[in-house]
């Protein structure tokens, strides 16, 4: 009998989770909060009511494989979602700290709800004006496609919208490579086309004209708005920040965020403080961290356990049972009691149900993930990959129960 034949992984567990594209509108609930998420929310408590030392964003730093999109979709949701749709989410925050933390938030939410951006990476940004530009377009895309408000503060793209109407379909072959109706790029560009808008700069440009509105301004007649519909602030997210950093655009951010108190960040980095002490100068480092609240996110030893019960799906239960009581003995059993004797949690996870993964490798890729940072390795790699380097579990499941009992 083939491993296959008695377990599976769980379908519908995605292995990556993309903050710009949640496939699963209720996915994000998968996440199991731990001691670690409890703190950053903390962090975000402490910058929400400025009593963050006068900081107004948080720089999130964690290994590859140590669920950072995962841990910002769940706190887009827990910002931006109505209370009454994750008040059932807080409930499940346990011990002493995770009740307390869902009560402060409880009484944080009570009276604020924020407007939350998501970006990733440098999307295309080549300087300061196309990241203003680009800022001011995801607050308005995401104001109206997620919560139905229609900011009319007008952007570059209207700008360049009430220009191209007095053009001819002639004049946009002659000048433009890709479109050839003035329709159909008025109509990319409404639809925030990227390469639409970067080919619809660069022509304009040549031709002399340049468009710009003042972001600050900008920000204050949308803030303005969204407090008219409830909303206390925009918080956005900027999940794989690292180029960006490296390439020095944060200190833009700062200026932003110095001259608009409504606003807040999150930035996400794959790399920490100590790993781009090499890339960034001594003095540019130590403003960030002056300003920014800093947070380690590590996959926590009772998270690995709980994904790993959740992830496994029985095939055939009773066989299941009987191999599981064949090879699960009394002494992996007691392994509950060494792990937490050593300071190893693995919650209310019983180990039998982890069968046929050995209590040992769950641990072990725990710590892999934790420690071996530049290893773009995750738990759901593990698990989930197909790809023959890659995919060992999916390669396990094809072994001989009795040849191989244990992962």
């Amino acid at each position: 009998m083939l491993h296959k034949e008695l377990i599976r992984t769980r379908k519908g567990f995605s292995p990556v989770y993309s903050l710009d594209n949640e496939e699963h509108d209720r996915y994000w609930r998968s996440y199991i909060p731990h001691g670690n998420f409890y703190e950053l929310l903390q962090k975000v408590i402490r910058v929400l009511k400025g009593t963050a030392q006068s900081r107004t964003a948080i720089w999130l730093q964690g290994a590859y494989g140590t669920g950072k999109s995962h841990t910002c979709g769940v706190l887009k949701h827990l910002l931006s979602d109505p209370l009454e749709e994750i008040e059932d989410y807080l409930k499940t925050f346990e011990g002493s700290k995770g009740i307390q933390v869902s009560a402060q938030w409880e009484a944080l939410r009570k009276n604020k709800r924020y407007l939350v951006i998501t970006l990733k990476g440098n999307t295309g940004i080549v300087n300061e004006r196309y990241m203003e530009f680009l800022l001011k377009e995801a607050i308005r895309k995401t104001a109206r496609e997620k919560y139905g408000i229609n900011l009319t503060t007008k952007t570059e793209i209207d700008l360049i919208v009430e220009d191209l109407e007095g053009k001819t379909d002639e004049w946009v072959r002659e000048n433009f490579e890709t479109y050839t109706t003035k329709e159909a790029l008025i109509e990319a560009l409404r639809e925030g086309d990227e390469s639409a808008l970067e080919e619809a700069i660069n022509t304009l440009a040549k031709l002399g004209k340049f468009y710009h509105i003042d972001l600050n301004g900008w920000l204050k007649e949308v803030n303005k708005t969204l407090r008219e519909k409830g909303f206390s602030g925009i918080f956005i997210i900027w999940d794989e920040f690292t180029s960006l950093l490296e390439e020095g655009f944060v200190s833009k951010v700062q200026n932003i965020l110095a001259e608009n108190p409504n606003i807040y960040l999150l930035i996400v980095t794959h790399k920490t403080a100590e790993q781009l002490r090499f890339r960034l100068e001594r003095d540019t480092l130590k403003k960030i961290q002056d300003r920014f609240e800093t947070h380690l996110l590590s996959m926590q030893d009772i998270t690995a356990f709980q994904i790993l019960s959740r992830t496994l799906e029985k095939v055939n239960e009773n066989q299941w049972k009987l191999k599981r009581h064949k090879y699960f003995t009394p002494e992996l059993k007691r392994l509950k009691n060494f792990f937490e004797e050593h300071g190893v949690e693995t919650g209310k996870v019983d180990l039998r149900d982890l069968y046929p993964i050995h209590p040992y490798t769950a641990f072990l890729i725990s710590y892999t993930v934790n420690h071996f940072m530049s290893a773009n390795r995750s738990l759901f790699e593990i698990l989930y990959s197909e790809d023959e380097n890659r995919g060992v579990f999916n390669k396990f499941l094809n072994k001989e129960v009795d040849e191989e009992p244990f992962f």
